[in-house]
């Protein structure tokens, strides 16, 4: 039961992020023909590109990391790639923080996967979540 607790806890606070992520993704091929072939003159594509990039890292790290704190033996070994991956999903998320300039749903929705990280990260580290 805790097992869909927590499944739909990431649903629900990853979701929306995973969703802008998806957009950016979408955006990708154009941010870095904008680097490559224009870059003096390439506005904030350069920055959506890196964004983009450091949450899709962020996100295999998550995955990971959920895949960890479901499993019943074993904790979570936190190899240096891994909270490499973390650490950038998580200055991602921290770059939406602190350019949603007052819009609180923009805030909440890259809250979300910092909370979400910050809870599997205990649980992966400290518990074992049971069937």
């Amino acid at each position: 039961m805790s097992r869909i607790i927590l499944s739909i806890e990431l649903v629900i606070l990853c979701g929306p992020a995973i969703t802008l992520l998806a957009l950016g993704i979408l955006f990708l091929p154009a941010s870095l023909t904008a680097l490559f072939f224009h870059p003096f003159n390439s506005g904030d594509w350069p920055a959506a590109a890196l964004i983009t990039i450091c949450g899709a890292w962020g996100v295999v790290s998550l995955a990971n990391l959920a895949r960890y704190a479901y499993k019943k033996e074993g904790k979570w070994p936190g190899r240096p790639t891994q909270w490499l991956g973390v650490l950038m999903g998580l200055s991602a998320c921290g770059v939406g923080i602190l350019t949603s300039t007052g819009n609180y749903i923009i805030l909440a929705v890259f809250a979300g996967p910092v909370i979400a990280t910050a809870h599997l990260l205990y649980l992966a580290k400290f518990c074992e979540v049971a069937s």
